[in-house]
């Protein structure tokens, strides 16, 4: 959280958005699905990021599992997309959508939400277009979906990290490739 000791905010801003979705500009994958994707692929580049600080020093997960956060009014909860490098696009999407029912069916189990490395918060469909994501125990870093800002087609992505065991230069590396990756990428 900026302004706290150790962790520091960066922010990149997207564009790929563009207007309100129309039936016939369908897309099959949502946004959410799509960074927990693109991130699993560049945490394994980023290992300062999927990782922690204890004990006087940084510690790195082997695996990549990333969580996302989910509170629609059943309380917040925060399932884990497990070895999530090693999905497809697809099988991302399928696990996102499969844990995001069993939160609304109140049917998630322990196992669905323990293990996470990296977490991505999206309030996006809140109209937030602006926050700064607090960082989860264990972890070195989180990243925040935020809102289109009015009238500008732009999109920021934040990402919240601790500066114990990353820094700035590495936060934006990483912000500015996970926007080159959902710049290119044909589903946006």
């Amino acid at each position: 959280m900026a302004g706290a000791p150790g962790h520091e905010a960066a922010r990149a801003t997207t564009e790929f958005l563009g207007p309100p979705r129309s039936a016939s500009s369908y897309r099959p994958f949502s946004l959410l699905e799509l960074v927990i994707h693109e991130a699993a692929a560049l945490l394994g580049d980023y290992p300062d990021l999927n990782g922690f600080f204890a004990s006087g020093r940084g510690w790195r997960y082997r695996d990549i599992a990333i969580g996302f956060a989910v509170n629609a009014g059943r309380g917040l909860k925060v399932p884990v997309v497990q070895a999530s490098h090693l999905h497809s696009r697809l099988s991302v999407a399928r696990a996102v959508r499969e844990l995001s029912l069993c939160y609304f069916r109140n049917e998630l189990k322990m196992d669905d939400v323990i293990g996470g490395t990296f977490t991505v918060t999206d309030l996006s469909s809140y109209g937030v277009t602006h926050f700064i994501p607090v960082l989860n125990d264990r972890q070195a870093a989180i990243l925040g979906i935020c809102a289109e800002r009015p009238g500008t087609g732009h999109q920021d992505l934040v990402l919240s990290f601790d500066h114990r065991i990353s820094d700035g230069m590495r936060a934006a590396a990483f912000l500015g490739e996970l926007r080159d990756h959902l710049l290119s990428t044909s589903d946006v």
